[in-house]
Formats: structure tokens, C-alpha cells, sequence
């Protein structure tokens, strides 16, 4: 009988832990997407001035 609260806190556990790493995914790709864009940018630039 000691089982099932155990199984329920693994659940809630279970539970938990997904939203959080979904949380810490979206920012790392959003830091991604970020550095992307930023290095897109430097790169157009820096070919703009060699085309200058």
C-alpha cells in the first residue's frame, strides 16, 4: 500500500519536470534564433563593406 503515494509523487514529478524543460528548451532555441540572426547580420554587413 506504500506504493501508490510514491507512484503519485513520481506522477506529479512527472508532470512538473516537462513544463520546465520545454521552459529551458524555448529559451535555448531562442538564444539560438538570436545568435543566427546576429551573425546573419555581421555577415551582410561585413559583405556590404567588401562590396563597397
Amino acid at each position: 500500500m506504500q506504493s501508490l503515494p510514491n507512484m503519485r509523487e513520481t506522477s506529479h514529478l512527472a508532470g512538473r519536470y516537462p513544463a520546465i524543460l520545454c521552459k529551458t528548451l524555448q529559451r535555448g532555441m531562442n538564444m539560438q534564433l538570436v545568435s543566427v540572426e546576429m551573425f546573419f547580420e555581421k555577415s551582410t554587413t561585413i559583405a556590404r563593406k567588401h562590396i563597397d
